[in-house]
C-alpha cells in the first residue's frame, strides 16, 4: 500500500516537471504544432507556377477562387470556404502547370510543425509513374489549406521525402 503511495507522488512530480520543462522549452522556440485542414482540392487552379500563396483576407481568397473559377470547364462553380480571418489564414498549395493528369497534392497531416518562426507543411507530392495510363491535357493541380495565425513568419512546404518545395513569407 506505501508503495503505490510513493509510485503515485513520484509519478506526480515527474509530469509537473515534465509539464515545466515543456513550458520553457516553448518559449525558447522548441517545435509546436498547429492545426490545419484543406477546404479545396482540385487539379485544375490556374497556377502556372510550383509554391504557394498566403492568403490574408477574405477579399484575397474570393479572389483566388475566382481565379479557379475560370479554369473549369462550362464554367462551374466552386463555393468560397467559410474562414475567419480574425483567428485563420488560408494557404494556396499549387504543384504549377502539368503536361497530363496524374498529378496530385494530397496534406500528409492536419497539423504543421513550427520551428524557429517557421510552419513547415507536409504534403504528399503526387506524379504519376513514367508508363501510367493518364489523361492527355494540361492540369495545375492545388490545395487551398486553412491554417490559424500565429508565432511564424514563414511557410515552409515540404513533400513526402523532406524537399522543400516552397518558402512563402506570411504578412
Amino acid at each position: 500500500m506505501k508503495r503505490k503511495g510513493i509510485w503515485s507522488i513520484a509519478a506526480a512530480v515527474l509530469f509537473t516537471a515534465t509539464g515545466c520543462l515543456h513550458s520553457a522549452s516553448a518559449e525558447k522556440g522548441a517545435t509546436t504544432n498547429i492545426s490545419t485542414n484543406v477546404v479545396y482540392t482540385g487539379g485544375q487552379c490556374g497556377s502556372s507556377e510550383a509554391c504557394g500563396e498566403w492568403i490574408n483576407d477574405a477579399e484575397h481568397l474570393e479572389s483566388v477562387c475566382r481565379k479557379v473559377r475560370r479554369e473549369f470547364i462550362a464554367g462551374s462553380d466552386i463555393p468560397v470556404p467559410a474562414i475567419d480571418f480574425e483567428q485563420f489564414a488560408a494557404l494556396r498549395i499549387s504543384m504549377g502547370t502539368q503536361p497530363t493528369g496524374g498529378y496530385e497534392l494530397v496534406l500528409v497531416d492536419t497539423h504543421a510543425r513550427i520551428e524557429k518562426e517557421t510552419a513547415i507543411i507536409r504534403v504528399d507530392w503526387i506524379e504519376p509513374a513514367p508508363d501510367a495510363m493518364v489523361t492527355q491535357m494540361i492540369t495545375s493541380p492545388c490545395l487551398l489549406v486553412r491554417i490559424p495565425r500565429g508565432d511564424y513568419r514563414r511557410i515552409e512546404i515540404q513533400d513526402q521525402h523532406g524537399t522543400v518545395r516552397c518558402r512563402i513569407d506570411v504578412h
